[in-house]
């Protein structure tokens, strides 16, 4: 049975990110799988000589930037938070102000003022966040709700 079997996608890419932020190298994730065996504990290699090939630059760049996105989610590093607030100028710069004072970088903001559920004075606000730590979100939906908005965190 090949390292294959024992490595989970969710290893694969973890092994892949390590390649590209600890040893600069282009590698497709199926080239990662010896490595990802290894970091997950399926192979022992204590008190043995061990080599993991990383191989393959065949890798289409938007799946692997899906892959890492999906990564960063799963690890707390990225965060979806949403929340409905007024549809008035002004508002949206205020939650914008408070993600800010939270030094918290925007990958995403999505408005919906069409959504027949929503009142006709409100938009939805969804924000897709980069997290430096975990008790960044938590600083976060306590400040917006200190400024009067009721953020939840979800996935889709």
């Amino acid at each position: 049975m090949g390292c294959g079997a024992y490595a989970g996608m969710r290893k694969v890419v973890t092994a892949k990110r390590l390649g590209v932020d600890v040893m600069p190298a282009r590698a497709e994730p199926a080239g990662c799988v010896g490595l990802a065996a290894y970091l997950s504990g399926a192979i022992n290699v204590d008190e043995k000589k061990a080599a993991a090939v990383i191989s393959g630059g065949n890798i289409d760049m938007s799946f692997m930037s899906r892959l890492v996105e999906k990564e960063l989610f799963s690890l707390g590093h990225s965060v979806r938070i949403r929340g409905t607030i007024l549809d008035r100028v002004g508002s949206l710069n205020k939650v914008l102000a408070i993600v800010a004072d939270s030094r918290l970088t925007i990958l995403e903001i999505e408005q919906d003022r069409l959504d027949p559920d929503i009142a006709p004075n409100k938009m939805e606000l969804n924000l897709v966040l980069e997290l430096p730590d975990k008790s960044a979100l938590n600083n976060l939906l306590q400040q917006l709700m200190k400024n009067g908005f009721k953020f939840e965190v979800y996935e889709d």
